[in-house]
């Protein structure tokens, strides 16, 4: 493309291809030797410039490409008439706590890690539901051989399924989550990770527990807009969630806190410019300038 088109090629980059855990649905894919791996090295690697989401990332790919900027990534809070913002909609009232989870299958050894903690918290606290969305985590143990662990428990909700981008704020609030969960793994790959979850859980106003771990240690303020659990104690994870379970107080307090820091901080308004700015720097300094400043223009 970049030599049929004669234009500067940007690449975005939110996931560490090199060091992929052999948990993780993508190893083979991104194993040594294999084409995809070659071919997203060469991408990155001829791009005129690379975007990635997380410090972490940028100096994990310093050797491929000189040219990295770290955009982090930021929510929609205003929409339009075809992309429901986040400000848009609000979390449906419900009896009892929800208690939430949403993300990819790929996060299954993440669950995994404090499904002890989550099946504890369920059986002392029956008013708490567990709502795991897009996690396959019953379809993961089934193929894995793994044991399902929340087996006998009927406060579980589960919906594994997806929707357009534009309805994702509508789809993620739909749920009613009262505090949400971000469990990583501490390894390579998920330093890597971007804080994502922890945006769109305190788009939604609710407190996020998280592991302490890379971008949520960089951007998170443990008990002020969120809660950051240090080397997966699942003893704090569960002390951690307990309390937020029993002082709805302290939920709203932090959720409150957490809704306003990424509304100011993370939200595209304020990093629009800062691609707007890396467009023009590399349409000026591209040997395809010329054309460069024309795609820009439009």
């Amino acid at each position: 493309m970049q030599h049929k088109h004669q234009k500067p090629f940007l690449v975005e980059v939110d996931d560490n291809y090199v060091d992929v855990p052999p948990w993780n649905e993508a190893h083979n894919s991104f194993r040594n030797g294999s084409s995809y791996r070659r071919i997203s090295l060469d991408c990155m690697r001829n791009a005129d410039a690379l975007t990635v989401t997380t410090p972490h990332l940028g100096e994990t790919y310093e050797s491929i490409n000189d040219d990295r900027y770290v955009i982090e990534n930021s929510l929609d809070f205003r929409g339009d008439r075809k992309f429901v913002g986040w400000d848009q909609v609000s979390v449906r009232k419900h009896k009892g706590i929800r208690l939430g989870w949403i993300g990819g299958r790929a996060h299954f050894d993440d669950l995994m890690m404090v499904s002890p903690v989550l099946c504890e918290i369920l059986k002392k606290h029956p008013e708490v539901t567990l709502c795991l969305i897009n996690s396959a985590v019953r379809q993961s143990c089934e193929a894995l051989g793994h044991p399902y662990p929340f087996k006998g428990l009927k406060n579980v909700h589960y919906a594994d399924r997806s929707v357009a981008i534009n309805r994702y704020a509508a789809f993620a609030n739909s749920f009613g989550f009262d505090i949400g969960i971000a469990p990583l793994v501490d390894c390579n790959f998920n330093r890597s990770k971007s804080n994502l979850r922890w945006l769109e859980y305190s788009a939604m106003r609710i407190p996020t527990v998280a592991t302490d771990i890379s971008h949520y240690s960089q951007t998170v303020k443990s008990w002020e807009t969120g809660i950051l659990v240090p080397e997966n104690d699942l003893t704090k994870w569960q002390s951690s969630i307990e309390l937020l379970i029993k002082d709805r107080k302290l939920r709203e307090n932090i959720g409150r806190y957490a809704y306003m820091q990424v509304k100011r901080n993370f939200n595209v308004e304020r990093n629009a410019p800062l691609y707007l700015r890396l467009l023009k720097k590399i349409a000026k300094s591209s040997v395809y300038s010329d054309d460069a400043r024309e795609v820009v223009a439009a």
